[in-house]
């Protein structure tokens, strides 16, 4: 199926929350995957791994302590990047295995101010993305399942000049992938009771 961002952005958000997210971080992260699907990364597959990866465990196990490691099996990059946006960037971080390490760079891209010339690179396994206030450049391969991370500032932007003009506006989301998100949409629906069904409504007649 074919989604404009806002739709997706929507879509993932309901997902995000189905899983147990709380309302904040639901819009962080549905933000943190519409600037990435903007930018041509293959959002819907690293959406899923995410929520699956949440809906098998706790997600208050999966926030980070000072020391950038979780009290549960990995670091959620949701939290580590929202920590980061409070603290307005970082210089240098080292994390234990984090969940799809990418989304931490959308959070990363808006502590640069506009103009800058500052970038951000995150590592994982043999991997990197390099980051700037608007583009993303990823050299390697995304991780399946949870990788260690360092994170450093730099002052260079090296060659992401021309990453800004390849962005997209809509998603084109497989149909096994939607209907799996869509499944993790639909948990945020209360389910219909015989009260809730009395009530909605006026009813067929109106006495006014």
């Amino acid at each position: 199926m074919n989604l404009s961002l806002g739709e997706y952005q929507a879509l993932v958000a309901k997902a995000l929350r189905g899983v147990g997210y709380s309302w904040g971080m639901t819009e962080d992260g549905a933000f943190a995957i519409r600037w990435l699907a903007a930018r041509r990364i293959p959002t819907p597959e690293i959406a899923l791994r995410l929520l699956r990866y949440v809906d098998s465990s706790d997600v208050s196990t999966m926030a980070s302590n000072l020391d950038g490691v979780a009290d549960g099996h990995a670091l959620c990059p949701l939290s580590i990047g929202a920590s980061i946006s409070d603290q307005a960037g970082c210089e240098v971080l080292a994390l234990s295995p984090t969940i799809e390490p990418v989304l931490i760079a959308p959070f990363l891209a808006q502590t640069i101010g506009p103009g800058s010339n500052l970038s951000y690179e995150i590592k994982w396994n043999s991997s990197r993305c390099l980051v700037t206030a608007e583009t993303l450049e990823l050299r390697g391969e995304l991780p399946t399942s949870a990788a260690p991370v360092a994170i450093s500032r730099g002052g260079a932007q090296r060659e992401l000049g021309t990453l800004a003009e390849q962005r997209v506006h809509r998603v084109e989301v497989a149909s096994n992938a939607m209907d799996e998100l869509l499944r993790f949409a639909h948990r945020v629906y209360a389910p219909a009771t015989d009260e809730s069904r009395q009530g909605a409504g006026a009813g067929l007649l109106d006495k006014d």
